[in-house]
């Protein structure tokens, strides 16, 4: 039989066991908690209990992680500080790298639309360089003086301005080493000669002897750019330069062509005599002027009259 419990019920029920319903209009207590709290229990649990299994499938799936995730941040979190306090130290340039940025950026179209136009051009400049005068030249006709660039001095081949252009050129070249490497490899200049002595320089003592006169071993690989030759007394000289390897020597063949040094000269068998002679272009007479390191030069005197003394000297370039 149900029982119905008031506020008016007064009877103790201590003790007492219920086998059907009990109803009451008010909160029915016990030690750990009432029924209020579990109404609201009830409806807490009804409205979220849906949730529980993919909550519970998805913690089952991921939780193997979690060790390897507290491994990680417990191995990096050490950089945390260090990383805020470059950051701290650092983001008070921030702005002025974008104001920087902003301002400047206006500029990149017009400068890569400048590049794009005339960069076409660039690979079709051709350098080329005149020994006879020292004239740098490119494709769009601009020239470069080397003796200018040198800060002056004769545009000679036989000048000696190479230790100038040279400080020039590693200041200045756009590729800096293998320019530089480049630059003075063709430009250094030289010298290979004898001088030839029949008695005394003054003139007096015996004229010089046709025949060979001195061996001379090449020392490095050049070009003859010219020759000049003195001599003294004023008069006549002819000689001829021939040249030879180690394997071949003493054979050896002519390299003066048919413009040998020489100075004086006999017209209709009148005697002019001269103290001096000079070629700068050699080759244009059929010289082989160009000399391998190790190879020999054999100087002969071919024809002579008064000279006593002789200086002949090739100027090289390499």
């Amino acid at each position: 039989m149900p029982i119905h419990v008031t506020t008016s019920t007064t009877q103790s029920l201590s003790n007492k066991t219920f086998v059907d319903r009990v109803s009451t209009t008010g909160v029915v207590y016990a030690s750990s908690g009432n029924s209020n709290q579990w109404s609201s229990t009830y409806s807490s649990v009804y409205a979220t209990s849906a949730t529980w299994d993919s909550t519970y499938t998805s913690l089952n799936t991921n939780s193997a992680k979690y060790d390897s995730v507290y491994t990680s941040v417990n191995t990096n979190s050490a950089k945390y500080d260090s990383v805020y306090t470059s950051v701290n130290i650092n983001s008070a340039k921030y702005d002025s790298a974008y104001t920087t940025t902003n301002a400047e950026s206006a500029n990149w179209d017009s400068t890569y639309n400048t590049v794009y136009t005339a960069s076409g051009s660039w690979a079709a400049q051709t350098l080329s360089f005149n020994e006879n005068t020292a004239i740098l030249s490119i494709t769009n006709g601009n020239t470069v003086s080397l003796s200018a660039l040198s800060g002056g001095g004769s545009s000679s081949p036989g000048s000696e301005t190479d230790p100038l252009f040279t400080t020039w050129a590693q200041a200045n070249s756009a590729k800096y080493e293998s320019t530089y490497t480049t630059v003075t490899g063709k430009l250094i200049l030289g010298q290979l000669g004898i001088a030839i002595n029949g008695g005394s320089i003054n003139g007096a003592g015996s004229v010089i002897t046709t025949g060979t006169k001195q061996l001379l071993r090449v020392p490095y690989d050049c070009t003859i750019t010219s020759w000049e030759i003195v001599i003294n007394p004023p008069g006549e000289i002819t000689m001829g330069i021939f040249k030879s390897t180690y394997d071949t020597f003493p054979t050896s063949l002519s390299i003066t062509g048919y413009g040998p040094p020489q100075c004086g000269q006999t017209v209709e068998s009148v005697f002019y005599p001269e103290a001096r002679g000079r070629s700068e272009s050699p080759g244009g007479n059929g010289w082989n002027t160009t000399l391998t390191a190790g190879e020999y030069l054999e100087f002969r005197v071919t024809s002579v009259t008064t000279a006593t003394a002789a200086c002949l000297t090739l100027t090289t370039r390499r």
